[in-house]
């Protein structure tokens, strides 16, 4: 019989319950046999499907479990994840406050202000620098053998002892010295922000930051005093390493209660930048320029001397310090590396002055040329302002007065040498020519120093003009845009001859006046594109100098006369913004 049918019958036999004991005895051998085998294999299928269940139920109970502790595990990390980004946004804003606390209004805008170096002007200071990429031979096209003198072997020394200093495995101090005028804030913003500065600190140690803090005399009193100084320099310290911030909120809990600048004192300003330049795994190069413009400090000059001497003693910070050769400062200062300014600038006078010379609309290589440059440089002494302020009164001669050569060594063989000197002398001739104009002047001066350098060309040319203020005060009229763009243009025009170049201007991005943002919607494109830019021409002094020229007596008898009150220019100032609100409104 055929295996499968025999396996079909049995199956149905044994589901009916008809395989009794009779009609298994009747089966033959072989029947018997199959039955047997069947049973066993059905036995052996059983058995392996209990086996199997059983396994499945144990992976079962093992998935069930790996899945539950990686949902654990899921969670956990989601949770761990979260709570990291909360302790970040937590650290990051406590950060954001603690920054802000420090950073008070302007606190870099004397460091802004300070003019580019003129190309070429300083590549001395890299001479040594290991790549002929730096050369100079660009900034020695007026070299001459009639101007090698002393001054360039002081020259040598002071580049061999700055760069050796940037270099070296040695801490401690470095200054740089020289007369008012001489160039000193211009040469510290050169050293902050060449890379070559940055490679040469790299020989000393890799990750060296540089920091900078400019005092500024005439500026606001944090521009000025102890604790602008301190705010701006762990301002730095935090910015550049946010790792030490976070530090600092860790151990000192009262920093989160740190809102504006007058929230700190000076110890804790002190503690904290120490603290600060302790924790972090950098090293720093200070650089602070101007230390003869600080505020008399609460404890007198002890107090910021004591300050420096505990930043010299600091494994990982290098000092760099400018200042005037004030006898207080060489007593304190002799001992340290030192460079003076007016001592290493000769060639670079010459070279800007020569190029100078080369842009004016005269016959070149005139032999006047050569005796009015050896004139200038004599007279310079290493004073670059007062090239600057020569140059420009050579300028006004030569565009005014079509003056030529021979008329330019007359003008500056007379004018004198001292700088103080110089000041009044242009002031002298301003003098014999109008009265008016003096008293011009005292009021753009005495304006522009009211607002601390933060004076537009358009404000001064409202705030400064009588006609146009006595109409808006006594008849409420106001100057047509026309009208406006011409006076700002004149104030411009006039602005050195009428200073004596006491004044200038730098331009900024930024409009002192909100509305004239959208002056895109006035009738008048051509008047609003021009007085868009005069409103964003700053007024300033050219030089400290020019204000110790105003506080001297010299100033006081030329200018005394027209004193004005610090609440008529308030009103001046105030009455001019309302002006320039109702012609753009």
């Amino acid at each position: 019989m055929d295996t499968a049918v025999n396996v079909q019958i049995l199956e149905q036999c044994i589901a009916s319950g008809n395989l009794g004991r009779e009609i298994y005895d009747r089966l033959d051998s072989k029947e018997r046999s199959f039955i047997a085998n069947y049973e066993q294999r059905s036995q052996a299928i059983e058995d392996l499907i209990k086996q199997l269940d059983g396994h499945i139920t144990e992976e079962h109970i093992n998935t069930r479990g790996r899945i539950t502790e990686e949902h654990i595990a899921t969670r956990e990390s989601v949770t761990n994840k979260i709570g990291m980004m909360e302790t970040n946004n937590r650290q990051e804003l406590g950060c954001k406050r603690l920054l802000n606390s420090l950073n008070y209004p302007r606190m870099n805008e004397r460091k802004n202000a300070i003019p580019e170096r003129h190309d070429g002007t300083f590549e001395w200071v890299f001479e040594g620098f290991e790549s002929e990429k730096y050369s100079t031979s660009d900034s020695k096209s007026h070299n001459d053998s009639n101007f090698r003198t002393t001054p360039e072997a002081k020259r040598d020394q002071a580049i061999a002892d700055l760069l050796r200093w940037l270099r070296g495995d040695g801490f401690g101090m470095f200054w740089i010295s020289g007369k008012p005028g001489s160039g000193k804030s211009t040469f510290v913003k050169f050293i902050m922000s060449d890379e070559r500065t940055r490679l040469s600190l790299n020989k000393w140690r890799s990750r060296t930051e540089i920091i900078t803090y400019f005092f500024w005399k005439p500026g606001t009193l944090l521009q000025q005093n102890f604790q602008g100084l301190l705010c701006s320099l762990l301002h730095q310290v935090l910015s550049i390493d946010v790792d030490v911030c976070a530090q600092l909120l860790r151990k000192s809990s009262g920093l989160r209660h740190k809102h504006v600048d007058t929230d700190w004192a000076l110890e804790e300003l002190k503690r904290h930048l120490f603290m600060a330049l302790r924790s972090s795994n950098r090293s720093y190069l200070i650089l602070l320029d101007g230390l003869d413009e600080m505020a008399k400090p609460h404890r007198g000059p002890r107090e910021l001397f004591d300050f420096l001497d505990t930043l010299m003693k600091e494994r990982r910070v290098k000092l760099c310090l400018s200042s005037r050769p004030e006898r207080i400062f060489l007593d304190r200062f002799s001992s340290c590396l030192h460079l003076r300014m007016h001592d290493v600038n000769f060639e670079d006078i010459r070279n800007f002055t020569a190029e100078f010379f080369d842009d004016l609309d005269l016959e070149p290589h005139d032999p006047k040329q050569f005796s009015i440059l050896r004139e200038i440089l004599g007279k310079a002494d290493g004073v670059f302002i007062w090239v600057h302020l020569v140059l420009q009164n050579v300028r006004n001669g030569v565009q005014e007065l079509g003056e030529g050569w021979d008329e330019i060594y007359q003008r500056v063989l007379e004018l004198p040498s001292d700088l103080m000197r110089l000041y009044k002398d242009m002031w002298s001739r301003l003098d014999q020519r109008k009265e008016h104009y003096v008293e011009m002047a005292a009021l753009y001066f005495n304006t522009v120093r009211w607002a601390n350098g933060g004076f537009t060309l358009a404000c001064l040319a409202v705030a400064t003009d009588n006609a146009i203020l006595e109409s808006f005060t006594e008849r409420n009229q106001v100057p047509t845009l026309i009208d406006l763009v011409k006076r700002c243009d004149y104030v411009h025009r006039t602005l050195f001859p009428i200073s004596a170049g006491l004044l200038e201007t730098q331009t900024s991005i930024a409009s002192s006046f909100a509305h004239l943002c959208t002056l895109s919607n006035h009738d008048d494109p051509e008047s609003l594109s021009t007085m868009e830019k005069w409103d964003t021409e700053y007024v300033r002094f050219t030089h400290r100098t020019a204000i110790d020229f105003l506080d001297s007596a010299e100033g006081h008898k030329l200018f005394g006369k027209y004193a004005t009150s610090h609440e008529t220019i308030h009103s001046r100032i105030i009455n001019a913004a309302i002006i320039f609100g109702s012609i753009f409104q």
